[in-house]
């Protein structure tokens, strides 16, 4: 086929075609980004929205964590005082138990006058003064706290006298026993 179309007109055909493929490259360009800013647009009314809901619930939460400050203070005091309590509780020292094992190694015919046991007994020498029905009774009962090595060391006699006569003495234990001992730091365990 011969194209008998002038240079000019040939040149003119080519630019019109080239204007309409950019023209379709516009609206293209421009339907793309009118879609781009109609999404964007809606990402953000809709984090907008997400971010008034979440301070809204922020809000209802402050709301609620002010009405259970007094259920935590409360809650707080508690916990102290439980720990307080715990605290005691391990250090309480349970005298009942060391009386019944002194009074076992009591040989019969001697009974204890005084006896002060508290937490500064332990580890230390303290006096026991008891009575007893003779001599050899007194000496049984410091050969017995002797023997009992759990409960006491260093046992010692101060004075064995006998009381009879007195006003106070009783006729059934006329021996007053004064006794040094040191009573054992694991006697309660």
């Amino acid at each position: 086929m011969i194209n008998l179309l002038p240079v000019e007109r040939k040149t003119d055909l080519s630019a019109a075609r080239t204007n309409s493929i950019l023209v379709r490259y516009l609206f293209m360009s421009g339907f793309g980004i009118f879609l781009v800013a109609l999404i964007s647009a809606g990402t953000f009314f809709s984090l907008s929205f997400a971010k008034d809901n979440a301070e809204n619930r922020i809000n209802a939460n402050d709301a609620k964590y002010a009405s259970f400050t007094k259920v935590k203070k409360e809650g707080d005091a508690f916990r102290t005082n439980l720990a307080t309590a715990k605290e005691i509780l391990d250090k309480q020292v349970t005298y009942s138990k060391l009386v019944y094992e002194i009074a076992a190694v009591i040989p019969s015919g001697t009974v204890l006058d005084n006896l002060n046991l508290d937490t500064k007994s332990f580890g230390s020498i303290i006096v026991i003064e008891a009575s007893s029905t003779s001599f050899s009774n007194a000496v049984k009962l410091k050969d017995s706290l002797q023997a009992s090595k759990k409960l006491f060391s260093d046992v010692s006699l101060q004075s064995v006298s006998e009381e009879g006569g007195s006003e106070n003495s009783s006729d059934k234990y006329p021996v007053k026993v004064y006794l040094q001992v040191k009573i054992n730091q694991g006697a309660l365990k």
